[in-house]
């Protein structure tokens, strides 16, 4: 564990493969994010991250730094505005292939919605 960690209680994972590191105080416009071991996109820009277990990100106030973990998949549809609105049944998959070991390899079923 590194020890400047100990105090970072306000970022967290979504799964286990998108990290969001939510800014917590009034006028903060950049934050020190911990990335756990691997290799991390910012899903955003989908540019891979600094290679540090501790990086300090841009976080203006209309995004939140979110990052995805390499070799993950995620799927992604329309926005809709609440539960019982019906979606074009289209579902898109972003796909952050690179893994630590600099591979890119993934696979997809083929999906009916």
């Amino acid at each position: 564990m590194i020890p400047a960690t100990l105090s970072l209680d306000d970022e967290f994972m979504v799964g286990t493969d998108l990290l969001a590191a939510p800014v917590v105080r009034s006028g903060q416009t950049s934050r020190l994010v911990y990335l756990p071991k691997g290799t991390w996109y910012d899903f955003w820009t989908r540019s891979p991250a600094i290679r540090r277990p501790l990086i300090t990100v841009d976080a203006p106030l209309a995004m939140v730094p979110l990052f995805t973990r390499g070799g993950s998949i995620l799927p992604s549809g329309p926005e809709m505005n609440f539960v019982d609105e019906k979606g074009c049944g289209s579902v898109c998959a972003l796909i952050f292939t690179r893994d630590e070991q600099g591979r890119a390899a993934a696979s997809l079923t083929r999906m009916t919605v």
